[in-house]
């Protein structure tokens, strides 16, 4: 019951209190599930993606990482007495749209095949900066994610595999809004967009995981997390709340577990310290059937577009 109670506050949850007293409960990961798997990251070049990493890693994965800035990976990664060799680097930005099918290409080439996608990276910039129709944090999370995820789908690099999106709390309070992805309606407001990224991420798990049957699709959210990106995104919250922020391998821990499930787990659900959560705290925010029409639709033209970029 006080388990309950102190989950309903959100603050004593989401928190460091709430993952040491959910921890009490999971039971310890073995290597077995993980050994020779193929993991690709995005965004795990630091924080709760390089924690990810770093742990599948120790646990027997052949890991791969995506970020922007390799000399920056380096370092990090000597911090922790590990090297590229280690934890292999692919440079990727998402918001570089017409690269994003040569990517694919590289994967093809140089992987061949990934028994988990995870979908990491989620960058909450300051100032506004649009990528065709849609600020950059929407065009990065959700828009090349999209790309990425059915890309490796129809090239049969993740082929009965696992996709995992890192969603986060922060959706909760709104509703899905696709009206002014460009922020001319109203002034940019990074926390409400990365919100509506967020929750965007959260149906796209509900609708693909109903599409492609052969695969699996987890969404999840890692609780409120000390990391750089944090810090510098949202200074005011992490003065507030820096005592009791969960450190990054606290938050990366449900991504881990969930790498490590397969076929043990039901396709589409959203996760939060290794169980599966609602999507929806508050009626007001649930979408209708027309507005997740409208993303997909959407997600699909882009595909077309993006695709398009390098053929011809």
């Amino acid at each position: 019951m006080i388990n309950k109670i102190l989950d309903a506050t959100i603050y004593f949850s989401f928190d460091k209190s709430g993952f040491k007293r959910h921890e009490k409960y999971f039971e310890p990961l073995k290597k077995k599930p993980y050994e020779n798997k193929s993991i690709l990251i995005t965004g795990g070049t630091s924080g709760i993606g390089l924690s990810v990493a770093v742990e599948l890693y120790h646990l027997g994965a052949e890991v791969i990482v995506t970020g922007r800035d390799l000399e920056k990976y380096k370092k990090n990664l000597s911090d922790l007495d590990l090297t590229v060799d280690d934890i292999s680097f692919l440079h990727l930005d998402l918001l570089d749209f017409d690269s994003l099918s040569k990517f694919v290409g590289t994967v093809q080439r140089d992987i061949k095949h990934i028994d988990t996608f995870i979908c990491n990276a989620g960058a909450m910039p300051n100032e506004k900066n649009l990528i065709r129709n849609y600020d950059s944090i929407f065009a990065s999370q959700v828009v090349a994610h999209y790309y990425l995820i059915r890309k490796f789908i129809e090239s049969d690099l993740i082929h009965g595999g696992h996709i995992s999106l890192n969603a986060s709390g922060g959706m909760y309070p709104v509703k899905l809004d696709l009206s002014d992805l460009t922020w001319n309606k109203s002034e940019y407001d990074k926390v409400n967009s990365y919100a509506i990224a967020k929750r965007a991420q959260v149906i796209l798990n509900e609708e693909m995981a109903a599409k492609y049957s052969d695969q699996l699709f987890s969404c999840s959210h890692p609780g409120w997390v000390d990391t750089p990106g944090l810090k510098d995104s949202l200074e005011s919250f992490w003065k507030f709340t820096k005592d009791r922020l969960r450190d990054p391998v606290q938050g990366a821990d449900t991504l881990v577990w969930l790498a490590g499930r397969g076929e043990n787990l039901e396709s589409g659900k959203f996760w939060f310290d290794r169980r599966a959560r609602s999507t929806y705290l508050f009626p007001f925010t649930k979408e209708d059937q027309q507005e997740r029409e409208k993303l997909k639709d959407l997600l699909d033209k882009e595909y077309e577009y993006i695709d398009s970029l390098n053929k011809g």
